[in-house]
C-alpha cells in the first residue's frame, strides 16, 4: 500500500502506512533514528530497544556498527522486524 492507505496486517490491526510500513503505525524514519543512536552510543556499544516494533532501532544500530538487543512481544511486527534484520 501506499503512505496514507490503511490495511488490516496478519495480525489483525488496522493500520495507516506510515514510513513504508505496513504494520506499524508509529514507524520512526531511520533517518529519525540514526543521529539518536550515533550522539548517545559508540561503535561496539548496544543498543537495547524494549519496544522493537518493526525493528528500526536495530536496523539503523546494526548499520553503525552497534550491537543490538530488541524485544517485540507481537508477533506481526516481531516477524517484520526479523524480515528487516535477515
Amino acid at each position: 500500500g501506499r503512505r496514507g492507505e490503511t490495511t488490516t496486517g496478519p495480525n489483525g490491526r488496522v493500520s495507516r502506512h506510515v514510513a513504508g510500513n505496513r504494520l506499524n503505525p508509529t514507524t520512526k524514519a531511520e533517518a529519525v533514528i540514526e543521529p539518536l543512536i550515533t550522539t548517545v552510543s559508540a561503535e561496539g556499544d548496544i543498543v537495547r530497544d524494549p519496544v522493537a516494533g518493526a525493528g528500526t532501532t536495530a536496523v539503523v544500530a546494526r548499520a553503525n556498527k552497534r550491537r543490538f538487543i530488541a524485544i517485540e512481544q507481537d508477533a506481526g511486527y516481531f516477524t517484520e522486524a526479523a524480515g528487516r534484520l535477515c
